[in-house]
């Protein structure tokens, strides 16, 4: 029921195409698409030549206000508010390395973390600052970020074996 809704703009923009005003590579595909609907019986064949295409050229860009994004974005620079949303980024990346730090010194100052393997304290580390980033942007208090690490960490310490 679908397909027979459709036929007839299908069949419009087929006839479109193989007018060859959007192109040769247009009119070839909508010479397909007619055969295999021939074929199944859902259309007539199309009357009339087929007239030799012309290269499809796109219509010129219009005219955009100085200094606004598009203007920029069409001459091939970054416009200024992505440098905006660039430096959110690097603060954002400051951020999680400083956690990261804090995170991989909480572990290396405790004694029982320094003595285990490498794989596993570095694994520690990764989900330290990982509870601790998702925690900041919860919005959760220092208490709660606190009892979720140690749960997951106490979790990764038995699971580990050593």
């Amino acid at each position: 029921k679908m397909q027979k809704a459709i036929a007839p703009s299908i069949e419009k923009l087929c006839l479109r195409w193989r007018s060859g005003d959007v192109g040769p590579g247009a009119q070839k595909f909508a010479g397909t698409v007619f055969e295999d609907l021939v074929k199944t019986g859902e259309m007539s064949a199309p009357c009339g030549e087929i007239v030799q295409a012309r290269p499809f050229v796109f219509p010129p860009l219009p005219e955009h206000k100085q200094g606004s994004d598009a203007n920029f974005i069409v001459s091939g620079k970054a416009p200024e508010s992505a440098s905006n949303g660039a430096a959110g980024a690097q603060k954002e990346q400051a951020q999680r390395d400083r956690t990261m730090s804090a995170a991989s010194e909480l572990l290396v100052a405790d004694q029982e973390f320094s003595t285990m393997p490498e794989c596993v304290r570095s694994h520690c580390e990764a989900i330290s600052a990982s509870v601790i980033i998702e925690g900041q942007r919860a919005r959760q208090v220092g208490n709660r970020i606190s009892a979720n690490l140690a749960d997951l960490l106490q979790v990764v310490v038995k699971g580990s074996g050593v």
